[in-house]
């Protein structure tokens, strides 16, 4: 297997909930504040601001994604972090989530 391959396909693996609390420790030092799930998916995407529902709430996006602070959304596959939702009416604070996460394991 070639060494972009291995890339790809690391990048888009399933990760456990430790795996993406990682991964959420770094985006969040990389800029990337909001994390929301996908409608009926196994993906959470992460946004550097704070994005809406668009669509009757078929999908979420940037507000203005011509905001110079607005990056590319990043995707994490994962499932067992099921507090977050399509249903959460609004996005997931990254760092309220990773400082809940610590509480609760201590």
């Amino acid at each position: 297997m070639q060494q972009w391959e291995k890339k790809i396909k690391k990048k888009y693996a399933l990760k456990n909930r430790q795996e993406t609390m990682e991964r959420l420790k770094e985006l969040l030092s990389e800029g990337y504040k909001y994390v929301v799930r996908e409608p009926e998916s196994e993906w959470l995407l992460c946004f550097s601001l704070e994005p809406k529902k668009y669509g009757d709430g078929e999908f979420w996006g940037y507000v203005n994604e011509k905001d110079p602070g607005a990056q590319m959304a990043k995707q994490i596959k994962n499932t067992d972090i099921t507090e977050i939702k399509w249903t959460n009416k609004v996005a997931t604070s990254i760092e309220a989530f990773l400082d809940d996460e610590i509480i609760l394991t201590g």
